[in-house]
């Protein structure tokens, strides 16, 4: 099974591209001025014949976005950049 990330941006692809540059796939959709991924975005996705998983213990809201930069930051700290 391949897995990737799906990335929203609202103007740029640089997150998508360190994604890429560290060895994963990704997708990288702007969002346009909104700061978050929608139902119909993902959809597209879907519809391109992507297999999206949703995640089902972490919340999908600030929660979620907490956990992952505590675990942004832990992979900071421990590689040194």
């Amino acid at each position: 099974m391949r897995i990737g990330v799906i990335e929203g941006d609202i103007q740029t692809s640089a997150d998508a591209e360190r994604i890429i540059h560290a060895g994963a796939s990704a997708v990288q959709i702007n969002t346009d001025g909104a700061c978050h991924l929608d139902g119909n975005m993902i959809k597209a996705l879907a519809n391109k014949g992507f297999q999206v998983f949703t995640p089902c213990i972490v919340p999908t809201n600030d929660g979620g976005i907490s956990l992952g930069q505590a675990v942004a930051a832990a992979a900071i700290a421990r590689n040194g950049n």
